[in-house]
Formats: structure tokens, sequence, C-alpha cells
């Protein structure tokens, strides 16, 4: 009985000490890394959470970096620190985004726009100074209803007035993870799971510690 009650004991308390942390880690873990946005679909990455004021349009069929959640959206990063570009934080609307837990063949849109800067008019009769210089383009955004580009230049992030109207785009994988709702539905089962389980066990050890308290029955006198 003893011996029995030692490895109950012990099986218990492993439970109690795993099953919680693992339920943590799942939970943790169900949210892919990634997440891409589909042709025809308007994903904006917005400055934040209250998804008031949209930067710009994330390119079409190119990915986001998911950093976390919050409520209807995801803290998302777009881009990287390569050439001409910087990474940018946002948010995103959760259902604009398809996840995936691996990005697609090119991540972001690397794209150069070609931007001309002018001087600024005077009343001289000198010509004013027209400058073109490269910038990273990140999407399309909008300055007072009207379509502007959102790039990045000289250390800025900004608006400008040159376009773009088409750019190459990835190819969209045929299966992808599963969406976000029935991803988050399994980590808080997992974790229900776990809860559940940690209870029991905790019933278990307090019986089996009541169980020891027994008074013991005094044995039969002889004869």
């Amino acid at each position: 009985m003893r011996i029995l009650k030692g490895v109950l004991s012990a099986v218990v308390s492993l439970l109690i000490v795993f099953l919680p942390i693992n339920a943590v880690v799942a939970n943790a873990d169900a949210l892919p890394r990634y997440a891409y946005v589909g042709e025809g679909v308007k994903a904006y990455l917005y400055k934040d959470k209250n998804l008031t004021k949209a930067l710009f349009a994330i390119p079409e069929t190119y990915c986001v970096e998911i950093l976390g959640q919050e409520g209807d959206c995801y803290k998302c990063r777009y881009a990287k620190d390569e050439g001409l570009y910087r990474p940018i934080e946002g948010y995103c609307e959760k259902s604009a985004l398809t996840l995936i837990d691996e990005p697609l063949e090119n991540e972001y849109l690397n794209y150069t726009l070609t931007v001309t800067l002018y001087a600024k008019p005077d009343d001289s009769q000198f010509p004013l100074l027209e400058l073109e210089i490269d910038s990273a383009y990140y999407g399309e955004g909008e300055v007072i209803g009207t379509p502007h580009s959102y790039v990045y230049c000289y250390g800025t992030f900004g608006y400008v007035t040159e376009r773009v109207t088409s750019y190459p785009k990835n190819d969209i994988p045929q299966t992808t993870s599963a969406p976000a709702g029935e991803a988050q539905n399994s980590a808080n089962a997992t974790l229900i799971t776990a809860i559940v389980i940690t209870v029991v066990a905790g019933g278990a050890v307090t019986v089996l510690y009541f169980m020891g308290k027994r008074p013991k029955i005094p044995p039969k006198p002889e004869g």
C-alpha cells in the first residue's frame, strides 16, 4: 500500500508541475510566425492597435512577421534591415491576413521607386533644382483621399506622389496553416485540459494525504 501511494503521489506531482508549463508552451507556439496578403486583398499596416491610422497597404502576396496579437489585430513587422529598406512595425486586421509557418519565397516586396525632389520655389529667375533619388517602396497609402506611395529614403518614412501600378508577386502556396481562430481554439482547449487534469491531480494528492493521516487500528490482543 505504501509503495502504491508513493507511486501515485510521484505521478500526480509530475502532472501538477509539467502540465501547466506544457499548456503555456503550446499556447505560445500555436500562433504561426508569419502571414501573407492574398491576391485581391487589401491589408493595411496601421500605426496603432485601434486601427485608426493606416500607413500603407501591404503589397499582395507578400508577408509580415507576427509579433503578437491584441483583440482583432496582430502586431506585425514588415521588411528587414536590408539595402534601402528598414523594418517597420504596426498592426494589421486578423481577417486580412493568411497565417503561415514559413515566409513565402520573397518575404517582402523589394522595389526601388525613383522620386523626384524639387527645390522650393522662389522669386528668382534661376531654374529650380530637380533631384532624382532612389527610395524603398513599402506600399500604397492615401493623403487627404489622394493615392500616394509610402516610402523610406534618407532616414525618413513618408509619402510621395509617384505611384507603383504593377510589381512582381509571389506564388501562393496550395496549403496554409489553420485560420487564426482555429489555432487559438486549439491552444485554449489544450490549456483547459491541462487545468482540469491539474485540479483532478491536486484532489488526488489531497485524498492520498488524508489516507496517510487515518488513525491506525491497534492490533488485537493475543489470546
